[in-house]
């Protein structure tokens, strides 16, 4: 099972250069949050009601799951699952040959809404939520 952990490490990599322009964009999100509030009358005492922490972590998903961060990735696990699939499919127990099956199946879906509909994060999300499980 050496090759899919390879391909699990290479899953959990994903993000690669990005992710450091991504975390650059979150502090400055945070640091705006904090300025927003700063100036209020009430010494920002009543800041957090004005705070959306609902909106900002959509917001975050959104950079999170984007296609130009998260398409090739997936497109490539989708296109080198099935030649996975062939060499070890034989030394996989019932269950994880049924658990590799549905990621496939979220991968392939992944990939095609990627395609098709690239801002519909609520679907992504419940995808790469299926992927895990």
């Amino acid at each position: 099972v050496d090759d899919m952990d390879a391909m699990n490490q290479a899953f959990g990599s994903m993000m690669g250069g990005n992710e450091e322009e991504m975390l650059k964009n979150m502090m400055e999100q945070f640091q705006n949050l904090g300025n927003d509030h700063a100036g209020s009358t009430d010494g920002g005492a009543g800041g957090a009601a004005d705070f959306d922490a609902d909106a900002m972590i959509d917001g975050m998903m959104e950079q999170l799951l984007s296609k130009d961060l998260m398409y090739e990735p997936m497109k490539q696990v989708a296109e080198k699952f099935p030649q996975w699939f062939d060499v070890n499919r034989d030394k996989l127990g019932a269950d994880e040959l049924s658990m590799r099956t549905k990621q496939f199946d979220c991968f392939k879906r992944l990939v095609e809404v990627y395609e098709t509909k690239p801002d519909n994060v609520k679907e992504l999300i419940n995808l790469m939520q299926d992927v895990q499980e």
